[in-house]
């Protein structure tokens, strides 16, 4: 099946750091990684559970904290997207880490922006930012984020979402998705990944969501996989995530998620530390869920129709879609 991902909706720059620039900024900052070769270090990025995986993320951001590095890899990430047949994809940031070591916001986000253009000018993906707060800072942090935007605006920025440990309470976060909304953003949550069903459940009523970054857990509750469906939120999965993070084992929820019904998308993650882009996303998606052609096609459309692409690029990806499927029929 030779079917590309038109999209990606759910990859972090935090988890997107080229290997050879990873070791080589590891070098120079006398971390431990700087020790590994590209095939050593892929031995590093394995996790025994989800905060070893944090732990990984917290040393990413370590060599991501200059404006050179984000700008060389989001430039690197737009490439390597389009690369394997991502048209458009939203990448979520998290600038407030490098505000508080340091790094002035607007300095992180005209570095995002500068890599982000040159690699579209390249070649590369169409991309547009997802504003990413760290959930174990809390909603002080996320208000900060909302308030750093409101006074440096950037056109690429189209959504807000949160990330990182899921053991905390999404209830202080009510007032931070009511100013999301009215500010014009997108909504997004990382839920139900780690943390329970009820989480999706709230996701999806209180904080009223776009989408959900994983979601799986759902699957625990009939009652919350029934409200996924019948809202029809978009669960934004990752096959590789799920697995090297121990929070999936056998067959992948994929499978059970596209048979209840549920609008699901696909996307890396993070790329580099899960060892994985969007052609291995989907052969492993393929191979994980068990899934056929049919199932392929709805992945591409459902990355279409979910994202929030602006309806001229979406016209764009849909005619690329069905060109894509008369070609493989």
């Amino acid at each position: 099946m030779n079917a590309h991902l038109l999209t990606d909706l759910h990859v972090h720059i935090e988890g997107s750091m080229p290997v050879e620039d990873l070791l080589a900024s590891s070098r120079e900052q006398n971390h431990d990684w700087g020790r590994e070769t590209p095939r050593s270090i892929q031995r590093r990025f394995r996790y025994p559970d989800f905060p070893e995986f944090l732990a990984a993320v917290r040393s990413m951001c370590r060599l991501l904290c200059s404006p050179e590095a984000l700008m060389r890899t989001s430039r690197a990430l737009s490439m390597m997207l389009g690369a394997h047949g991502v048209a458009y994809a939203e990448v979520y940031a998290s600038p407030l880490i490098y505000h508080r070591w340091g790094v002035p916001w607007n300095e992180v986000m005209d570095a995002l922006e500068k890599g982000f253009e040159e690699g579209e000018r390249s070649g590369g993906a169409t991309t547009a930012i997802l504003l990413d707060s760290v959930r174990q800072w809390g909603a002080s942090a996320a208000m900060e984020v909302l308030d750093l935007h409101s006074r440096h605006p950037m056109a690429r920025v189209i959504g807000f979402g949160l990330g990182g440990e899921e053991s905390v309470e999404l209830s202080q976060f009510v007032p931070v998705y009511e100013r999301t909304r009215s500010s014009g953003l997108r909504t997004t949550v990382h839920a139900g990944e780690t943390g329970p069903a009820s989480d999706v459940a709230y996701a999806i009523e209180v904080l009223q969501v776009d989408r959900i970054a994983h979601g799986i857990r759902c699957l625990d509750d009939p009652s919350v996989l029934g409200l996924v469906r019948r809202s029809g939120t978009p669960l934004d999965l990752a096959v590789s995530s799920n697995y090297l993070t121990r929070v999936v084992s056998g067959i992948h929820p994929i499978r059970q998620l596209l048979d209840a019904g549920v609008k699901v998308t696909l996307g890396t993650d993070d790329p580099t530390l899960f060892r994985t882009n969007p052609t291995v996303e989907l052969r492993r998606a393929i191979r994980a869920g068990r899934l056929g052609k049919a199932d392929v096609d709805q992945l591409v459309r459902n990355g279409i129709e979910c994202s929030f692409a602006p309806p001229r690029l979406k016209d764009a990806m849909k005619t690329s879609a069905d060109r894509i499927e008369r070609s493989l029929t």
